[in-house]
């Protein structure tokens, strides 16, 4: 590449993706390292319910510097990416597309058939987010991807949950448990927004007379009354 006249990211950009994939410069460097320690790397999997969004490619960049380190370093690096492929993120988004309301839409069109749609939608989802993620130069093993919905991965997190279990590592109890009433079931913490809201409402502590103890009581609305 001869030096131009001015630069322009979009061609440097374009001319090193060419000659990276020309040179298959990835196998190249990873080739170099079989006699190095190996060095093993797990991606945290991004949702595919969407493209690629700002968080996500911040968090690659960081993951493929990172690796590159160790590659210099002289490790045997094996860095296995993966996707997140199921959930009310990808239902969510798909149910919206289809134009439903409510759960009832969803038995109406067909369990089998949303789970057939939500593959599609996943897979096409994917496919993009490849091509993006090759458009940030990161080099992981995009041929062999681990993805969420896929039996192997499944029965892996049966089998640690089962051993879990075993070594009586789990509990069973009553809790307060957050649900959409849209999707009418539970949601992760994670899965909240959260707002500040003025209210007039209060919560009072009345401490009982026979015991040790408060009861907790709730009012909406508290007024200030005359006389």
């Amino acid at each position: 590449m001869t030096l131009p006249d001015h630069y322009d990211p979009d061609d440097v950009e374009q001319y090193a993706k060419r000659h990276w994939n020309e040179v298959d410069a990835s196998e190249h460097a990873n080739a170099e390292n079989t006699d190095g320690a190996p060095f093993y790397f797990v991606d945290g999997p991004p949702n595919t319910s969407g493209d690629m969004h700002c968080g996500t490619a911040w968090g690659k960049v960081l993951k493929d510097a990172f690796l590159r380190y160790y590659r210099m370093q002289g490790r045997d690096v094996v860095a296995r990416p993966g996707y997140d492929t199921h959930g009310l993120p990808v239902e969510r988004r798909l149910e919206a597309d289809l134009g439903f309301e409510s759960k009832e839409d969803v038995h109406e069109y067909g369990v089998e058939n949303f789970v057939g749609a939500c593959r599609e939608f996943v897979a096409e989802n994917r496919r993009g987010m490849d091509a993006e993620f090759a458009d940030l130069g990161v080099w992981m093993d995009w041929d062999d991807p681990y993805r969420t919905m896929d039996a192997e991965y499944v029965e892996t997190v049966w089998t640690a949950f089962r051993e879990l279990y075993d070594r009586g590592l789990l509990t069973r109890e009553k809790r307060v448990v957050n649900t959409c009433p849209d999707c009418e079931t539970s949601v992760a913490e994670t899965r909240l927004s959260y707002e500040t809201r003025e209210s007039t409402a209060a919560y009072v502590g009345f401490p009982l007379s026979e015991r040790a103890g408060w009861l907790l009581t709730w009012r909406r609305g508290l007024r200030r009354r005359s006389g």
